[in-house]
């Protein structure tokens, strides 16, 4: 298992992850990113606001493996 950081970047504003969670690969972790950024945009939603933002994955070097949009027009 590997350990994955979600850090949450919408318009100039990106929150860092600090704790992660543990996968077996990036595509879970992707996976999980999507799930992370709908839940955001629902969130969003309900309270009228229509952000776009990203979900930044990265590795146990903080290295990006890969960014998920979400939007909650979606």
């Amino acid at each position: 298992m590997r350990r994955f950081y979600f850090h949450v970047k919408n318009g100039q504003v990106t929150v860092l992850d600090h704790e992660g969670v543990e996968f077996a690969d990036e595509h879970e972790a992707a996976t999980e990113a999507a799930r992370r950024g709908g839940e955001i945009a629902r969130r969003s939603a309900l309270k009228g606001v229509s952000p776009g933002g990203l979900i930044l994955v990265a590795d146990e070097q903080w290295q990006p493996v890969c960014g998920v949009p979400f939007d909650s027009d979606a």
